[in-house]
């Protein structure tokens, strides 16, 4: 599901994202934001289209997307602007975490390959965050209203604190649906280390946090879930996919070595945590691919 936000002007709705990207850490995201800067004579303001991973973006004719005239002059498009930098700033953007679209409105109607790309961007898995203008009424506008991945939410001055709050909410949803996670099979002579959440059994795992490598994701979720420090045995993990089908994100388990600590399950997290003999353990695994990565990772042992 797609976030996008709707409002009167100046009501909070760029303040909402900003707080939820702060909130949110992420390493690196996809998408575009919009500025306006006010340095053309006669009190007009240029807007320009950026990447939103760009922390000190240049700003030009290449990415001038529009002229805001001012004292009720109007609004000049510059659509080859959006075909260019527009374009540019999707690029591999549903490889990215997460897809900032800030914001969408009139001025791109005649951009033909942008509205495209933005469109091919909400029919797939990667989440969106952006702005819809309330006032717009353009195919694109309608368009991004009326998707069925779409959830489009209405800031107001009375709202604005509360909701900021829930699209961190729902946002956050949506990166569990399609962040990677890693952990690891750790051997201990003739065992190897197993958890049990509800009746199912497999082996310590969690999200990667922002900024972390997967190696260091499966060290850091073992400790944390049993207790037990490891030591990886090779730089290639085994993919297992989701058990969720409608998740998007991959589990990376890497071969390990016990190296210190006794058992402590993280309760808050996981049911239990036990050594269980190698011979034994394929036959508790409920999950096919996770059997299928413990049998790997024997051969790696």
């Amino acid at each position: 599901m797609h976030i996008f936000l709707t409002g009167d002007v100046q009501v909070g709705k760029s303040t909402i994202i900003k707080k939820t990207l702060a909130a949110l850490k992420l390493r690196d995201i996809g998408g575009f934001r919009s500025v306006s800067v006010p340095d053309l004579p006669d009190g007009a303001m240029s807007v320009y289209l950026i990447p939103a991973r760009d922390e000190h973006p240049m700003m030009g004719d290449w990415n001038r997307v529009g002229i805001r005239k001012g004292c009720g002059r109007g609004i000049e498009k510059i659509p080859e602007a959006f075909e260019r930098a527009g374009v540019q700033a999707l690029v591999d953007a549903e490889n990215m975490p997460l897809i900032l679209m800030d914001e969408v409105g009139r001025m791109e109607s005649a951009a033909a390959r942008f509205s495209e790309r933005i469109l091919a961007l909400l029919d797939g898995s990667a989440p969106v965050l952006g702005v819809v203008q309330k006032i717009a009424d353009t195919p694109l506008t309608n368009a991004i209203r009326t998707h069925p991945n779409v959830h489009v939410l209405t800031v107001t001055k009375e709202n604005r604190e509360e909701l900021a709050g829930e699209v961190l909410r729902l946002v956050s949803k949506e990166l569990d649906r399609t962040t990677d996670s890693a952990g690891a099979i750790v051997f201990r002579n003739d065992t190897v280390l197993m958890i049990r959440v509800g009746s199912r059994w497999s082996f310590p795992k969690g999200h990667l946090e922002p900024g972390e490598t997967a190696k260091q994701a499966a060290v850091r979720e073992t400790k944390e879930e049993t207790g037990i420090s490891a030591e990886l045995l090779t730089d290639a993990p085994i993919a297992v996919p989701s058990a969720r089908p409608e998740d998007r994100r991959r589990v990376w388990f890497f071969p390990a070595r016990y190296f210190e600590g006794k058992v402590k399950p993280q309760l808050d997290e996981i049911s239990e945590a036990a050594w269980v003999k190698v011979q034994d353990a394929a036959e508790r695994i409920t999950f096919a691919p996770d059997r299928e990565a413990f049998l790997k990772a024997c051969k790696v042992r």
